[in-house]
């Protein structure tokens, strides 16, 4: 992460902002969430840095607000403190979702918006929106009443159409959580970018590498190969990425142990594993670091899984249950917390 500078100071500049706003108590659940919120954002902004720049930007669930930043709509401010709130108040309930629905709602009413520097698509099943739209209080307003009446949408439909490039802010699908680490997964889309013909700010790429001259042969007579040779397997360039992008196949021998999952959760956490690690089958008992999972994937794995099962859990939670069968104890504890901490049977 820090290797990358560009993406590493937006996302200490995000990570101080969540510290100033939000403590303990409720407004942990919003530090949380702009967590993720904070990485798609330093994404985008890292994107930006070598010079690629989207025709338009859509976004679902509250990668919305993420793409509002992006197109220049909200400020890196109110986008972070409207889509934590918005990912906080759906993960709760009773007097903590009231809290959150009514900072959320404050922060509307005050909140600044600018020039739309590229299009914002509209969620599905609305048509086209104004500026004017965009920057009504009302409308963000009713986005998270709607969510919490409906519940929020986690469809995504990012595409490349002729010479369009669209970004695609959606939490649980699109935090470079494709592969067996994020950072390859954002450089081989980088090489897609360029392949199709998009200009690539190189030199901001190899910003703060050091280069040095190496001797080639002087005769071609020496029959000396220095050519290097392209490895097909690394890169696909037949259709869009998909989050297996180097499928693991077990052979029987390596199944010895494998329980299959029990329960619903644990169907849930076993396709969420099997989708961001690339590995079939998953048992219950296998560890997660052991399958080839690492710490900067498990943010985004992480995300997706408290926003699909609307469960509020740590990260450091989630690294130390290192199991699908501990995992899902830990969902269920919580749930189970949850519904006694309002006064549920």
């Amino acid at each position: 992460m820090a290797e990358e500078k560009v993406f590493y100071s937006n996302f200490v500049q995000g990570n101080n902002l969540a510290e100033e706003w939000f403590g303990k108590g409720v407004e942990a659940l919003q530090a949380q969430a702009a967590y993720a919120l904070t990485v798609q954002i330093s994404l985008f902004k890292l994107w930006e840095s070598w010079g690629i720049h989207p025709s338009g930007c859509q976004g679902t669930g509250s990668g919305l607000f993420a793409a509002a930043y992006a197109c220049g709509l909200l400020t890196h401010a109110d986008a972070l403190y409207l889509g934590s709130s918005y990912t906080a108040a759906l993960a709760t309930s009773g007097e903590a979702q009231g809290s959150i629905v009514r900072s959320y709602r404050q922060r509307v009413s005050s909140m600044r918006t600018g020039p739309m520097k590229v299009p914002l698509a509209a969620p599905p099943g609305r048509s086209q929106m104004t500026h004017a739209e965009w920057s009504s209080s009302d409308y963000w307003t009713a986005y998270l009443t709607d969510a919490l009446e409906y519940g929020a949408s986690v469809q995504t439909s990012s595409r490349n159409e002729n010479d369009r490039l669209v970004l695609d802010m959606n939490l649980a699908e699109s935090s470079g959580s494709h592969g067996t680490t994020e950072w390859k997964s954002v450089y081989l889309l980088l090489g897609k970018v360029w392949m199709e013909g998009y200009p690539v700010n190189w030199k901001a790429y190899y910003q703060g590498e050091r280069r040095r001259r190496i001797e080639l042969p002087a005769y071609p007579f020496e029959r000396t190969r220095c050519w290097v040779e392209r490895d097909d397997s690394a890169l696909d360039t037949t259709g869009p990425l998909q989050p297996m992008v180097e499928p693991v196949n077990l052979r029987p021998e390596q199944l010895g142990g494998y329980i299959a999952p029990r329960t619903k959760v644990e169907r849930e956490l076993v396709a969420a594993w099997e989708l961001y690690l690339g590995v079939a089958p998953i048992g219950i008992n296998d560890n997660y670091y052991e399958l080839g999972g690492n710490s900067l994937l498990a943010a985004s794995l992480h995300a997706h899984l408290c926003e699909q099962l609307c469960v509020t859990l740590r990260l450091e939670v989630f690294l130390e249950q290192q199991t699908i069968a501990r995992l899902a104890e830990s969902i269920e504890s919580w749930r189970l917390n949850s519904i006694s901490a309002k006064g549920g049977h």
